[in-house]
């Protein structure tokens, strides 16, 4: 067990580790919930979910 200190990585670090995934798997759900989806970058948006 390593003796580090506790550091939260926050509640999106998986999210910016794979961002085309997370973009994909929320598009689906939208979808399976019965919405149309259209997706148009921003360019004002973040690099870590654009």
């Amino acid at each position: 067990m390593r003796q580090e200190t506790y550091q939260d990585l926050g509640g999106d670090y998986f999210d910016k580790q794979k961002p085309e995934a997370t973009k994909k798997r929320l598009v689906k759900r939208l979808q399976k919930l019965g919405y149309e989806v259209s997706l148009t970058q921003l360019e004002t948006a973040s690099p870590t979910l654009a």
